[in-house]
């Protein structure tokens, strides 16, 4: 019984000293240290400026690295919408990012604001490729601005690759304005559906000038 004992302690012995080697060991030994930081997910934003952001360092024990500062730390980036942080052993600090669709943009005083689909603007920069401008409005207001994301989403890939700009006065006369001078007014954003079927429709006909505010009633508009 005694030497079942003194067995069995002598194993939880092993196990605890095993267990603090492993730990001394993740601490100190360079294998365990964080060598690269890899970044994937990034179009916008600049490989360097998400590892400064993660504060990170090389050298770093891995076990030591705080996954959830770091993840904060990177979504405070401009164009980051969704990012995670994880260790990859022996030696690796994995980021994954998620950017934001710049949709709209505005010209303002101090440059171009950039507007996501939710109506929130996020940076100032040269808009992409495919980023409709909004005009009419001098704020940056993000209910407006989420109505008019409302109206370009609705429309289909073939209305919307042909349109030019929104004119928003406010949320209630919105105005759309399409290649080859077509201009179609929407007023609000409800019937949205709708008001992109009627909008794919009238701009292929004759006619410069449609309102389609009461989308089961077109009419051209002088």
């Amino acid at each position: 019984m005694k030497k079942s004992r003194k067995l069995g302690l002598g194993i939880g012995l092993g196990v605890i000293l095993v267990a603090a080697l492993a730990v001394v060991a993740a601490l100190f030994l360079p294998l365990f240290q964080v060598a690269k930081i890899e970044v994937s997910g990034n179009s916008h934003t600049a490989v360097e400026e998400i590892d400064a952001a993660s504060s990170v360092a090389l050298g770093t024990p891995l076990i030591r690295v705080n996954t959830t500062t770091a993840a904060h730390n990177v979504a405070q980036l401009p164009w980051i919408a969704k990012v995670s942080v994880d260790r990859a052993m022996p030696d690796t600090v994995k980021v994954t990012v998620e950017e934001r669709q710049a949709l709209m943009f505005a010209r303002r005083s101090d440059g171009e604001h950039l507007f996501d689909a939710t109506g929130r603007p996020f940076v100032i920069e040269t808009p992409p490729l495919g980023c409709t401008e909004v005009t009419g409005t001098k704020e940056d207001d993000p209910v407006l601005f989420a109505d008019v994301a409302t109206a370009i989403t609705a429309l289909d890939p073939g209305a919307r690759e042909k349109l030019e700009r929104v004119d928003a006065p406010n949320r209630f006369e919105l105005r759309l304005h399409f290649a080859g001078g077509k201009e179609v007014y929407w007023g609000s954003t409800e019937q949205a559906h709708d008001k992109a079927k009627a909008t794919s429709t009238v701009i292929q006909r004759e006619g410069a000038r449609w309102n389609v505010s009461a989308p089961g009633m077109v009419t051209v508009l002088p």
